[in-house]
């Protein structure tokens, strides 16, 4: 099935919206039909006591403090259209125009990021973005009692909410096609880990553009399957927390990282998370004769958790 370009909101952090129609049949969605949507609202949630989150806006977002002063709302300077992102060589893969072709590949770390993203503007002079970023730096101020502690996504206490959950099976539902990295960032490899979360879609379904493919290569369909760090919408429910774990843990699907223990020292883990709209996604398609396309806001909240490792 070929697909067309949509325009897709900006995201603040963290909850997502979506909301449009949209026709035509190309490959991928092409930027000679746009559709824009409105943006939602994000927030992260601390879930234990001892767990600091500093929230630093990216690409495309900028960021507010909440009443208490923190820093937790994150909001998209623009609109967000399609892309993929190659979360293992963190690389952004922006579509040419027909939406058939690689036009680009952006590296995560490129000074010129910004630019490198920003794809246009919409008839209302809104920035339009491949993907957008913002970045979290997670502390823990250990004391004098030795033990490393594990960083977990709160998975039982994180979800992305459909506006309309009620979206049958027989129609495409955008929803499914978003998408939320969590890359790290941090000096010493062995202390984190990267995850993509797509909570609505199977993993069946769940693929990537690869950095191997050449700029103006044909666009891949349906790409580069996840292999053990996709959180998908079954693999979040098998995810709860404990009180505690075995340094095994590391090997959950929702692990993030581990502070490593340093007496009376703070120690930090740093993150720069993406989300776009996958382009290989089956439901990021137009509205055909046979099969109609819900373009359905989502909102999503995230929660973190600290636990210490029990050996």
């Amino acid at each position: 099935m070929k697909k067309s370009r949509i325009i897709i909101p900006a995201l603040a952090m963290i909850a997502f919206s979506v909301a449009a129609s949209i026709t035509g049949t190309v490959a991928w969605f092409t930027a000679n039909r746009t559709a824009n949507v409105d943006a939602g609202t994000y927030a992260v949630v601390k879930t234990t006591a001892n767990l600091d989150c500093k929230v630093s806006d990216g690409v495309g977002t900028s960021t507010t403090d909440n009443a208490a002063g923190v820093t937790d709302v994150v909001a998209v300077e623009g609109k967000l259209t399609h892309g993929s992102f190659d979360h293992s060589a963190k690389y952004i893969m922006e579509p040419d125009n027909t939406g058939t072709k690689l036009a680009a590949k952006h590296s995560l770390s490129a000074s010129t990021l910004a630019d490198d993203l920003l794809v246009g503007e919409t008839s209302d002079g809104d920035d339009i973005y491949t993907a957008v970023t913002f970045d979290l730096e997670f502390s823990m101020s250990f004391g004098s009692v030795s033990g490393d502690i594990g960083l977990y996504i709160d998975l039982a206490n994180s979800v992305f909410t459909p506006d309309d959950s009620a979206v049958a099976s027989s129609k495409n539902d955008t929803a499914k096609g978003f998408r939320m990295a969590f890359v790290y960032t941090g000096s010493v490899a062995a202390n984190g880990t990267t995850r993509v979360w797509a909570d609505l879609e199977d993993a069946s379904n769940c693929h990537y553009v690869p950095n191997s493919t050449a700029a103006n290569a044909a666009l891949p369909n349906p790409g580069t399957s996840y292999s053990g760090d996709l959180i998908d919408n079954s693999t979040d429910a098998n995810a709860t927390l404990g009180t505690g774990y075995s340094s095994s843990a590391t090997s959950m699907i929702n692990y993030l990282g581990k502070f490593v223990f340093q007496a009376n020292t703070t120690v930090k883990l740093n993150y720069t998370v993406v989300c776009w709209y996958e382009g290989t996604d089956p439901n990021i398609v137009n509205s055909t004769s046979a099969k109609e396309t819900v373009f359905n806001d989502v909102e999503v909240s995230l929660a973190f958790a600290a636990l210490n490792f029990t050996d």
